[in-house]
This record gives C-alpha cells, structure tokens and sequence, in this order.
C-alpha cells in the first residue's frame, strides 16, 4: 500500500475518481493497515497433503538443525556406552577367556568410531551419535540425554567411551596374556603390542589402565604390589614424551575424518526417516512440524 501511494503516477480516487487521496487519508489507511494472518508455509503444506516433490521436503529436511530433528522424532535411543559394549562382546569375551590373538590396529579403532557414529537397526534406535559437518555439530547421547559438542571435541568424548568401555580392557587383557606366555618372544611381542596401542592412548590425553592399577586389579592374583605400573606406566610415559605434533595430528585427523564420513550416512537415514514419518497420518508428528512454524 505504501508502495502504491508513493506512485509517480497515482490511480484515481473510486467512485468515478471522485474521491481525492490526500495525505490525511493516506495516513489514515496507512494508520489502520491490517496484515492477513500468516500462511501455513508451501512446505509444510505439500508435507501434509501431497506427496510428489521429494526434493523440496528433504532440502526442508536437511536443513533442520540437530536439535528439532532429535525433537520431531523424539529420539531416546541407547547409550553410547552400552552400544560400545554390545558392539565389541565377541571381543570382550576373548578378554575374559584370556585368550591370546586379538589384536587392534589402527583400522580396527577406525572401523569402532565408524559403528558408532552410524545405525545398525532400521528403526534407528541406536542412532546415539549425530554430526552435521556443515555446522561443525555433534550430538551423543549419554546419561539419559543428548550431550552437544562441536566435531573435536565431540570426538575426544566419543572415543572416550571406547576407552572406557574396551580399550582399557584391552589393555588388561595384553597385560594378562603377557604375564601368562612362557614364551620370551611371545612376551617381546606382547609388549611392543602394548607400547603401540598406547600411541592412541597419548595421542587424545587419556590415561592407560595400569595407572594406579595393583597387579591383583590387572592379573587377579591377590597381590598388592604395583610392579605392572612400575613397568609400563614408564612405557606410556616415554610414548607420549616422543609423540611429535605431527603424530598426534594424524591419530587426531584419522578419527575426526572417520566421523565425518559416517556423519553423510547417519544424516541420509535420520532425513529419509523424517521424510518417512510426514508421509503418513500422524497428527502427533504434524502438530510439531505446524508448531515449528
């Protein structure tokens, strides 16, 4: 209307031109405008009645952030930390029968981080880490709710609950089975086995097991002396003090890009499972969609 009045050429007046826009009536119209009541967008409109334009509602889709995407499907799936257990049982199993040949290389540590960050059910109920690279966002669900980190720091606390709920009974169990070997060599390779894995321990600031461990805690032999830590404490020591910048940053970029590489996958399936829910009639569902709005 604005517009309108401010025409370098102005219509006439109505009733044959005989009514004449002074600026009292301009500002009296102007003064007691009306706006129409906001439209349900095009959007969520064709979300809730047609279902032909694919593209256009997963773009809507996409570019929710983290949060109302958690929020629209309420998702309470299980812990980080249970899912690392469940997922490394076989493993967890071989600690506990002492048995000797697991060993984890650097593609092992990739492929945990890779299982976590992506779902295994079709129902998505273990979907407890989100990335959305593009915001430099990270979500993990931990002690009944969703924990928000950006990427590197999201990072260090995922492979924290690997450290937590395996690593560190990894390296028990190294400890175990070097203390059980008669072998020398066995034992040699045992414990460079050990020296190695503590790289990834020193690369993201964690401590190894046998920090203040007694030898009953590693071996279950009733003993209260502290000779393991007196001999692979120094280890770890050592192996951090050697870490040069370089090598940090590649155990660093290995990890975060193994995340970021699963984070295309996990978003593809959380999208495809929104897009999914607004196709069929859930007025639950509609109502958070309108509500955003």
């Amino acid at each position: 209307m604005r517009g309108h009045f401010t025409r370098k050429t102005v219509c006439p007046g109505v009733v044959n031109g005989s009514l004449e826009l002074t600026e009292e009536i301009k500002t009296c119209v102007m003064s007691n405008r009306v706006y129409n009541e906001k439209k349900q967008s095009d959007v969520l409109s064709h979300i809730i009645i047609q279902n032909n334009q694919l593209t256009q509602v997963c773009n809507y889709f996409n570019k929710l952030d983290l949060t109302d995407k958690i929020e629209l499907l309420d998702m309470k799936p299980q812990q980080c930390s249970d899912k690392v257990i469940s997922m490394m049982e076989r493993e967890n199993r071989i600690h506990r029968e002492d048995k000797p040949g697991l060993i984890i290389e650097d593609q092992d540590v990739q492929d945990m981080v890779g299982k976590l960050c992506r779902s295994q059910e079709d129902d998505l109920s273990d979907m407890n880490v989100l990335v959305d690279s593009k915001n430099n966002h990270m979500m993990i669900y931990e002690g009944d709710e969703w924990g928000e980190y950006d990427i590197s720091s999201g990072t260090k606390q995922l492979l924290k609950h690997i450290h937590e709920n395996f690593m560190c009974e990894h390296e028990r169990y190294l400890l175990r089975i070097r203390n059980n070997s008669r072998c020398i060599r066995d034992r040699q390779e045992i414990k460079d086995e050990v020296v190695k894995y503590y790289k990834f321990v020193a690369a993201f600031d964690f401590e190894p097991y046998c920090y203040n461990k007694s030898d009953d805690d590693i071996y279950g032999n009733g003993s209260k002396d502290y000779s393991c830590e007196e001999e692979f404490y120094p280890r770890f020591k050592k192996v951090k003090e050697s870490m040069t910048v370089s090598e940090r940053k590649n155990w660093i970029n290995l990890i975060v890009s193994t995340v970021k590489a699963n984070a295309k996958m996990t978003m593809s399936m959380l999208n495809k499972k929104l897009y999914d829910l607004s196709q069929r009639d859930d007025p639950v569902f509609k109502r958070k969609l309108l509500k955003r709005e």
